[in-house]
């Protein structure tokens, strides 16, 4: 049961239509099933032929989730863009640190980053960023205080806001000229999973509307992705989308956005990529992907914990 569970949470082969809700749960899953396998190893058991068989016919989709280091270092020069959701600057103090906020411009200030996108950001409480003298913020709510920023070491040409309907999330794009060569670069934020998962995993019996309610988010993403995906399609720019997606990397949502264009961490990452530790098992939420025509020579990481997201960075080159 759980090798078909596998299957259909990454979408080979077959789709379970009434249990839509299984590629949220992909990593887990694919954990479980990595256990079992070893379990069957070590007791030198047949069935892990069949544990085996499938980790071999998932394999590229595996590597979704897990990318093994290469040999050589790609040594070509680039530039770097960090993504990175500050959760509000730990406004409603998440975190007993009061010194958040500094200590997130010093771990951008230590990655040097030539472009940076950050999602949930709280004017009041953001740091200067003194280095990005050039900065665009747009708000995605009434106030006008919290919303996405980019921030950048040189001009931005042209910039403009994504807004999506009935929803405190949202985007913008800025155009800037790297390398003489000009590019779109977006920060997006996209419809939070309003839903308490741990409780929904482990009592889920008791928790149908909870679910109606997930499946109802997931709608209002894939139509987000939608509109985000359509507007990066209508300009001619090399784009690079900077996101917390707010799902997986077997979601509808990021096959529609990653369908013709490159996930940065499958070109270029190491390791698992976890993004968001508010779970109890790994999950890659937060994306750069980027256009067939940049090349991604490096990803990484961030093991920063000053936030419920950590940074990811990639270095690109035309």
């Amino acid at each position: 049961m759980t090798l078909t569970f596998q299957l259909a949470s990454m979408g080979k082969w077959f789709h379970f239509e009434m249990l839509w809700f299984l590629p949220l749960f992909c990593p887990l899953i694919s954990i479980i099933n990595l256990l079992f396998l070893l379990f069957w190893i070590f007791r030198a058991k047949w069935p892990f032929l069949l544990f085996l068989f499938v980790f071999f016919v998932t394999l590229d989709e595996w590597g979704l989730l897990l990318q093994l280091p290469e040999g050589e270092q790609n040594k070509q020069q680039g530039f770097k863009v960090l993504s990175y959701n500050v959760r509000l600057f730990n406004q409603f103090n998440w975190i007993n640190d009061g010194q958040i906020p500094e200590k997130i411009q010093a771990e951008i200030n230590s990655l040097d980053p030539d472009v940076v996108c950050l999602q949930e950001y709280a004017q009041e409480l953001a740091p200067e960023f003194s280095d990005y003298p050039y900065q665009y913020f747009e708000s995605t709510v009434s106030n006008g205080n919290l919303g996405n920023i980019i921030l950048s070491k040189t001009p931005i040409l042209e910039s403009g806001k994504v807004e999506f309907k009935n929803s405190n999330s949202g985007g913008i794009y800025a155009d800037l000229e790297i390398e003489k060569r000009r590019f779109r670069f977006f920060s997006i934020h996209f419809e939070s999973l309003s839903t308490n998962f741990k409780e929904t995993l482990v009592d889920w019996q008791y928790n149908v509307n909870e679910f109606q309610e997930l499946k109802k988010v997931l709608e209002v993403q894939n139509k987000q992705v939608q509109l985000i995906d359509s507007v990066a399609q209508s300009t001619q720019l090399p784009v690079v989308i900077c996101m917390d997606l707010n799902n997986n990397a077997f979601s509808n949502s990021y096959q529609q956005l990653v369908s013709n264009r490159k996930d940065a961490f499958v070109q270029a990452g190491t390791g698992i990529g976890t993004t968001y530790s508010g779970l109890l098992f790994p999950l890659r939420i937060d994306f750069i992907i980027v256009s067939q025509s940049i090349d991604v020579l490096d990803f990484k990481t961030s093991k920063a914990k000053l936030s419920d997201h950590r940074p990811i960075m990639a270095i690109l080159a035309n």
